[in-house]
């Protein structure tokens, strides 16, 4: 984003206010390959600490033209500003929104994140007060502003007890478990793909379902001329494939 006069002078109005010793803000990147569940963690992050601020603010950048990204986010910004009850600030230009949160507590989460050019307005320490937070999410790995923290795959073990949470315990008892690994196998340890899995197969008590959607799992190369080379990306992909009227399970 070019820096507007505005900011600069917000910038340099909280640098002049705030003491040498203040604390600067944490900033914090979520990493880990697509269907990791990065988002999910953070969400959880985001639970339990938000009363502790003065302002929270979401932003996801899924669908925002990558090479536009930086400019757009000051309008972000504003248009997901709110208190931590979830009321909205109510900002209408987007400038607006450095002034409001200059020098206050408050945490910034910012979704899909590709590379620091994009949040360079926010990695500054003089925008807000002691305490506050930046958290984003992020397939990259490699941030020299931020701490890492990387996002594991499941082992098979927890797999197999996340995609267990998703079904009836009938399905449980009628499901051979051999089968239930064999699927659980090529979800790749990604809390996504259970997820998904798990919430398809949730009340389905025939062997025969179950052999059907892992066998399309193993042998589909891509779904709707979708086509991945990560095994990651395959596999999520796959799982959506494998429902029919996949999005009523999440009606």
């Amino acid at each position: 984003m070019a820096v507007t006069d505005d900011f600069r002078l917000a910038k340099d109005h909280q640098e002049a206010e705030l003491n040498a010793g203040r604390l600067e803000p944490l900033r914090l990147a979520l990493v880990g390959i697509d269907g990791i569940g990065k988002s999910i963690l953070m969400k959880q992050v985001v639970n339990v600490i938000r009363h502790q601020f003065e302002y929270i603010c979401h932003v996801e950048l899924e669908g925002v033209d990558r090479s536009r990204r930086s400019k757009q986010l000051e309008g972000l910004v504003a248009q997901n500003l709110c208190y931590p009850n979830g009321r909205s600030v109510g900002i209408d230009e987007g400038r607006q929104a450095w002034f409001v949160i200059r020098g206050k507590k408050i945490l910034i989460i910012i979704d899909d994140v590709d590379s620091e050019d994009e949040i360079s307005e926010l990695l500054t320490p003089n925008w807000c007060g002691d305490g506050s937070r930046l958290i984003i999410t992020s397939s990259r790995q490699d941030w020299s502003q931020l701490i890492v923290h990387q996002v594991p795959s499941l082992s098979e073990e927890a797999s197999y007890q996340l995609l267990v949470t998703y079904l009836d315990e009938a399905v449980v008892r009628c499901i051979p478990q051999q089968l239930m690994l064999q699927v659980v196998d090529e979800c790749d340890g990604l809390p996504l793909v259970l997820e998904i899995m798990g919430k398809y197969l949730r009340n389905k008590r025939d062997v025969d379902i179950w052999s059907g959607a892992l066998k399309r799992l193993q042998t589909e190369d891509s779904i709707d001329g979708y086509s991945e080379e990560t095994s990651s990306g395959r596999s999520f992909m796959l799982a959506v494939g494998v429902l029919q009227n996949w999005r009523r399970v999440y009606s």
